[in-house]
């Protein structure tokens, strides 16, 4: 087994030899899943984050040209591009059938492009508490913030929204599939600690909040993308119904 599997600085001084040997996908793939490897101890995974933030590499992984391009490869990173489309063709939806909406901690990586020179009026944002909240909405949008959350903070995220709900009203959320290749090297390049849910744990979440969930993957099955309602209505998205 070569040295560098297990010797932080040695991996990263290999990966970068081989993007400036112009083999820039498999060095990103090998650093990906030796970093996801590495998660299995949370110990290994703060040396490795440590290591690769004072190495020459970090720099180069973080230059825009390259988050979009060798890197949008990975499993991970076209999750992150289908959380974006998703996002923008449930809101515009809901635009269109003049639903009125709450964008809580989302909207600003592309889901309103479609939208843009037309009236927007009844779209409102929160960033910081939605129990800050007083009023009501037919769709509450939470799709890039349940990562950020324990379960049992994530059930509380699913209460505080249901009350803040009209009458057949959604609460939309969104979760990267655990384990999926990159979501280690994401966390460090985003510089926080994310903690991704299956769809168990959406499920259990979800009926622990009283709602029901109707939920799906993506084509590159890095990404689950949910619909909740007040238990007994009718989700407006194709999925499993639970």
């Amino acid at each position: 087994m070569p040295q560098y599997t297990t010797t932080p600085h040695l991996l990263y001084n290999h990966v970068l030899g081989e993007i400036e040997s112009g083999r820039d996908a498999a060095a990103l793939f090998l650093l990906a899943g030796m970093l996801d490897a590495a998660a299995t101890e949370p110990a290994h995974v703060e040396q490795w984050r440590r290591v690769l933030l004072a190495h020459p590499l970090y720099k180069f992984i973080t230059k825009p040209g390259v988050q979009g391009g060798a890197m949008a490869e990975l499993g991970f990173a076209r999750g992150l591009v289908a959380r974006v489309e998703l996002g923008r063709n449930a809101i515009e939806a809901a635009w269109k059938r003049g639903r009125r909406i709450l964008l809580f901690q989302c909207g600003e990586n592309g889901e309103l492009d479609g939208l843009k020179g037309h009236e927007l009026g009844n779209i409102s944002f929160e960033s910081d508490d939605i129990a800050r909240v007083a009023s009501h909405y037919d769709s509450i949008f939470a799709t890039s913030f349940a990562d950020q959350l324990s379960h049992q903070q994530l059930v509380t995220l699913i209460e505080q929204a249901k009350i803040r709900l009209k009458p057949g009203g959604s609460i939309f959320l969104s979760s990267f599939v655990p384990g999926h290749l990159g979501g280690v090297l994401h966390q460090i390049c985003a510089g926080r600690s994310l903690q991704f849910h299956d769809e168990s744990d959406l499920v259990a979440a979800s009926a622990a909040a009283g709602c029901s969930i109707s939920h799906f993957r993506d084509a590159s099955n890095g990404l689950i993308w949910a619909e909740l309602r007040v238990a007994g209505a009718t989700s407006h998205i194709q999925g499993d119904q639970k």
